[in-house]
């Protein structure tokens, strides 16, 4: 009897054991340096540096900030915070699988340090019953620094205890600082201090100021940095930082592949003058000669933002392009008109692949905040999403991508997502479907779920693909179909999802249902611009197919055989194979513009 109860425990212990194990290698991650790092004592370059590690030093990554740019690791006895982008490890692990941690190891962030402390305002509010108009907040952080501007070079108007009440009134275009109004006043904060129901109030939904206390709205715009005359290079009247490689090449744009300009040595002092969408690229002089250089190379003064700086898509030595321009894609609004030409025109002015913009990336990294996988998309949109021709192919490795094969990498970081059937993507759906909680899978959905929520909600996608047109042409007015899209729209970024959209194509030989089919593509790219969200322009693409790649049904897109995907001239012939590329194309895109 003894001896059984002595095996039935050892058995429960062993069982333990075996659990606790479990729990301990998922709560961590085996990691290793890609560059001598150093190790903060918190999860931003404001806090001090507690230590460093070498390169190729195998580290554990312990947990990351909200937004996932840092990682909080252990190697051997040290503890503190590195740069993720200098960390490798499995990619089995996604970055939504490492757990989010505010664990401040060492000291106080240098925004966070003691300021002049704010005569109080006369009739204030007490911070608990803090009253007005914007969303309600909580300080963080001890002795806040309130500045006048979006920046720590700024001057601090006051200091914020911490736990006090704010209303946030708006933020900067990165997302990074918050304009608020408080007992003392109002002022700017750095967004990561500040705690606020990012589901009722997503960052991105913050409208965006460039406002700096105590200056005209007018002059506002002397903030920003004016974009330098191509080929210019000014001595750099101030060094703003100094190259830490060997040799650091200088190109003529933000690409590793782009010609090279000059070769900058180890020590070199240079001028910051702007930045890329993402960061990872930065335009610098050194008096002599000016160019791009890869963010990680360059040593930043105390007080140079990276993400304060303006940014620009120069190439050195053709005309300069407005950097607000890459901040957006708002222009004027297409002309949705019955002129057929004049349509036509219009759409065939829109990029085929969208461009990254900021906006693109502040609803990414809500994503990651709000817990969404990284590497994965869904599809929201009627039978040509639902149909096996269109991407599954990528998951049942079922392709040829023949002169495409840079895009594998992206069929390797969203692998897993191609083949998902869609709760939200199905044969006769429309817009207005989608948003319809009748029409929710009951297996699948909650109660009063709409399908397009409900696939969010149960794929944990960052990234949606939104396309509808071939049933809408035949049961929704313009106005009617306006009205789903933006209804779809602000679904899918209230469930933390970035939306992509795409138009539509149909055979231009069908007259009135061509020129609908304009009329609502138009309305997309119109949608798409003033939420500044990425749009595809398959109807561009699908110009050049047999009778624009549509079936003789008018509603299914043409296919080669089945699932499979041949990007050996196939795409210039068939309807699903021409959106396969043109969707991983703008999925490649994204991948690179947020840094996957």
């Amino acid at each position: 009897m003894a001896k059984k109860q002595f095996l039935r425990w050892s058995l429960v212990s062993l069982f333990l054991l075996l659990v606790i194990w479990q729990v301990l290698a998922q709560a961590t991650t085996p990691a290793t340096t890609l560059d001598k790092l150093n190790v903060r004592g918190g999860p931003t370059s404001a806090y001090p540096v507690i230590g460093a590690v070498e390169i190729n030093t195998e580290v554990t990554i312990i947990g990351r900030s909200s937004v996932g740019d840092r990682m909080l690791i252990q190697a051997g006895d040290v503890r503190g915070w590195v740069a993720t982008r200098y960390l490798s490890w499995a990619d089995t692990v996604g970055l939504a699988d490492i757990a989010v941690t505010d664990e401040v190891v060492a000291g106080i962030a240098a925004d966070a340090q003691a300021a002049p402390t704010a005569a109080p305002v006369e009739g204030a509010a007490p911070a608990s019953v803090l009253e007005g108009a914007g969303t309600p907040g909580t300080v963080l952080s001890d002795k806040l620094n309130l500045r006048s501007g979006a920046g720590s070079s700024f001057t601090a108007l006051a200091q914020l205890p911490i736990n006090s009440a704010v209303l946030i009134e708006g933020r900067n275009s990165i997302g990074n600082w918050l304009l608020i109004n408080t007992a003392s006043g109002r002022g700017w904060v750095a967004s990561r201090y500040i705690r606020w129901q990012i589901s009722e109030m997503p960052l991105a939904n913050l409208p965006v100021t460039g406002e700096v206390i105590g200056q005209p709205a007018d002059a506002v715009t002397a903030q920003t940095a004016p974009v330098p005359d191509a080929g210019s290079a000014p001595a750099p009247t101030e060094s703003q930082g100094k190259v830490i490689a060997a040799s650091l090449n200088m190109r003529v744009s933000a690409n590793r592949t782009a010609e090279q300009v000059a070769s900058l040595v180890r020590g070199t002092a240079v001028a910051v003058e702007a930045r890329n969408q993402i960061g990872d690229w930065v335009l610098v002089n050194n008096g002599a000669v000016r160019g791009w250089v890869s963010t990680r190379f360059i040593d930043f003064n105390t007080g140079v933002e990276l993400a304060s700086l303006p940014v620009s898509n120069e190439v050195i030595g053709q005309p300069v392009t407005s950097a607000a321009g890459a901040e957006s894609n708002a222009t004027s609004p297409l002309a949705v008109s019955g002129d057929v030409g004049a349509m036509e025109a219009q759409l065939s002015a829109v990029p085929i692949v969208p461009v990254v913009t900021a906006r693109t990336i502040q609803l990414y990294q809500a994503a990651l905040r709000a817990g969404r996988n990284p590497q994965r998309f869904t599809k929201i949109g009627d039978c040509n999403s639902e149909n096996a021709a269109f991407m599954k192919g990528f998951d049942w490795n079922n392709y040829n991508l023949g002169s495409y094969g840079s895009l594998q990498s992206t069929v390797d970081y969203f692998s897993g997502s191609f083949a998902q059937d869609s709760v939200a993507g199905k044969v006769g759906y429309s817009a207005v479907t989608v948003i319809d909680s009748t029409w929710g899978d009951p297996k699948l959905c909650k109660s009063g779920e709409a399908p397009a929520y409900c696939e969010i909600r149960t794929s944990n996608a960052s990234f949606v693909i939104i396309m509808f047109g071939a049933n809408d042409i035949s049961v929704l007015t313009p106005e009617r179909y306006e009205s789903a899209l933006r209804r779809i729209l602000d679904l899918t970024i209230q469930a933390h999802s970035v939306p992509i959209l795409s138009t539509f194509t149909t055979d231009p030989s069908l007259g009135d249902r061509w020129a609908k089919a304009l009329q609502l593509n138009l309305i997309t790219i119109n949608v798409a611009r003033e939420y500044d969200l990425p749009v595809m322009n398959f109807w561009q693409a699908a110009k050049v197919l047999p009778s624009a790649g549509m079936s003789g049904d008018n509603a299914h897109l043409t296919t080669q055989s089945g699932s499979t995907i041949a990007f050996d001239g196939n795409e210039n012939l068939y309807g699903f194979t021409m959106r396969n590329l043109v969707a991983l194309q703008t999925l490649n895109a994204i991948r690179q513009g947020i840094g996957g």
